[in-house]
This record gives C-alpha cells, structure tokens and sequence, in this order.
C-alpha cells in the first residue's frame, strides 16, 4: 500500500485548477523521488480528497519553518490595522509588548512585530504536488503563520497574519530540500 501511495502510476489528463508549472518537462521518476523523499524524512505524504488513489497527485503535509517571523506581508497587516476598525479596536486589547509592535509597525519600523513572530509563530506550507501526461510537474502551494501549540498566541486568531507571496522557485527550493532532508 505505501507503495501505491509513493508511485501512483496515472498522470493526470491535464491540469488542476490553481496549480503552477514548477517544471516544464519532467519525469515521473523525478515525481516518485520527491514524494518517496519527503516521506521518508518525516513529511506525510496523502492522496488529497476526491482524488483517485492511482492518479499522480499527492499533498505533503508537516512542512514548517520556525523563525519566520521576517516574512510576515507587514504592508496586508498596516493596512488591515489602518482600514478596519474591529481589528484596531482588538489591537487596544493586545498585551504591552504586543500592542507596542503594532505601534512601531504603524510607525513604520517592523522589527518588534517581526521578533514576536518569530518566537510564538511558525510558518506552516500546505503543498499539493502533481504530474500530468504533458510531463509537467504542477504544484499548488499555500502558506500561513500558525501560533506554537505551546505557547499563547499574542494576536488575536481573528487577524489574518499574510507571508509574503512566495514565487515559484521558492516553493521548489522548499520542496527539494524537503526530500533532501535539509530542513
């Protein structure tokens, strides 16, 4: 069964929706060593839902970094603070120090937000990889902070805490050293 699960043996006729080209001209072999190699350093690998079990389409899941903080999207959350009034109204409501990093981030200098970041959040990737019978290798890739399940989160979970958009050979950078265990 696990194998099955490694090396789904379909392509798909074509692509998903909301998937991106990360290369052009694959291999299914390439497909197989990307999912076998993140799997067997402790990423899980599922076939996504209403996705047959033979089609080359799998989710890798548990792919995180910590200290992330440096890549929250500050200009989504400035304007957020600044335009809604229920999320300026909450951040009253923030610790000291968290409230004083949205303070200095209103003022334009990010360094305490992104400190805090940091330390109570991790960067958490949810990762849709695919081969088609095109031989193209498609990905559909998301990413968010979520707070460390040890710790109180400073923000409220009402605030949408955006990463920079990240382009496609980031994400393929990700992925690879994924499967090469280097993260």
């Amino acid at each position: 069964m696990e194998t099955d699960l490694l090396r789904p043996r379909t392509p798909l006729p074509s692509a998903p929706r909301n998937f991106f080209e990360l290369e052009r001209y694959s291999s299914i072999k390439r497909f197989w060593d990307l999912l076998e190699g993140c799997h067997s350093h402790g990423f899980a690998v599922v076939v996504p839902s209403r996705t047959e079990p033979s089609l080359c389409r799998r989710a890798i899941t548990g792919i995180t970094r910590a200290k992330a903080g440096g890549l929250i999207n500050d200009a989504a959350l400035s304007t957020a603070l600044l335009e809604d009034e229920d999320i300026a109204l909450e951040a009253f409501n923030l610790s000291p120090e968290a409230r004083e990093a949205v303070q200095k981030l209103l003022e334009g200098y990010r360094a305490p937000l992104v400190e805090i970041l940091s330390t109570t959040y991790q960067l958490e990737f949810d990762i849709q990889l695919a081969f088609t019978a095109r031989r193209e290798m498609l990905m559909r890739a998301s990413a968010a902070f979520v707070p460390l399940p040890y710790l109180e989160p400073p923000f409220p979970v009402s605030w949408k805490l955006e990463p920079i958009r990240w382009r496609r050979d980031d994400y393929k950078v990700l992925l690879e050293r994924a499967a090469s265990g280097l993260l």
